[in-house]
């Protein structure tokens, strides 16, 4: 069972977000923006990875990925977002080690993303990039901002 530490501004989407990756068997700390995500691991929490919203108050998901990774350089990080100028930057945050995945997001994409981070090295340059569901999902089986 990994530990993961969520980030994300909008109540519904994180407690929906925690009970997707609690029900895959992972440990879920939630945090409510960036700023309390950082204060969470500077207060010593450790966890497994770490997954973001992009656009929070307060701070965006990258600079909360940044400031979180100067703590624990090794730390696997996802940044989720509807934001279609950071999809097009998303070869620029795999050089980062940064996965992308984007809003809306089926529920298995979320889970997938969250369980490569867990399982590959993130030594080297990693391009992994969720693609945007198909329009015939469900509506339930996906997550919008």
């Amino acid at each position: 069972m990994a530990t993961i530490l969520v980030a994300e501004d909008h109540p519904d989407l994180l407690r929906m977000i925690c009970l997707v990756l609690e029900g895959s068997g992972h440990r879920v700390v939630p945090a409510n923006d960036g700023v309390e995500a950082v204060r969470l691991v500077r207060e010593g929490l450790h966890p497994d990875a770490f997954l973001s919203d992009f656009r929070m108050p307060g701070t965006t998901g990258l600079d909360t990925v940044l400031e979180i990774r100067h703590l624990h350089p090794e730390l696997p990080c996802l940044i989720v977002t509807g934001d279609e100028g950071l999809w097009r930057s998303a070869d620029s945050l795999a050089l980062l080690d940064i996965e992308v995945v984007r809003k809306p997001f089926a529920v298995p994409n979320l889970v997938a993303a969250v369980t490569r981070a867990l399982t590959t090295e993130h030594a080297t340059i990693t391009g992994r990039v969720i693609e945007h569901p198909s329009t015939t999902q469900p509506a339930e089986h996906v997550a919008t901002d």
